[in-house]
């Protein structure tokens, strides 16, 4: 259930995270650098990126970097007062370098029956 709380005295409200998403760029498979979008429908929003447990980016976009990571996109409101509610989606990618990528569009299979 989604929590509204709006000041009497203006004109903003503040509404806590039910839902975020991490989208997905087209794939699989996935280029380093191609990037994961995060939305949720949480008022007025501050998004944290974690890569892996480490802080990366305050965004709602972020790049993905080669190889397998885990990847958070946490969504945070403060609410009037000072008090703040989250919520967080979390994707385990792997990205390969565009080389990789190009080497394995390269590549022809021949079967030979003998």
């Amino acid at each position: 259930m989604k929590t509204l709380i709006c000041s009497t005295n203006a004109t903003m409200c503040a509404g806590c995270p039910d839902t975020v998403t991490i989208n997905m760029p087209d794939g699989p498979p996935y280029t380093a650098g191609d990037v994961l979008t995060c939305s949720s429908d949480g008022y007025p929003a501050t998004y944290v990126w974690e890569v892996d447990g480490n802080e990366v980016s305050t965004t709602y976009t972020h790049a993905l970097v080669e190889d397998e990571h885990e990847y958070e996109c946490i969504v945070t409101v403060t609410l009037e007062g000072g008090t703040s509610c989250f919520e967080s989606d979390t994707r385990t990618v792997t990205a390969y370098s565009k080389y990789h990528i190009q080497k394995q569009h390269n590549n022809t299979v021949v079967n030979v029956t003998v």
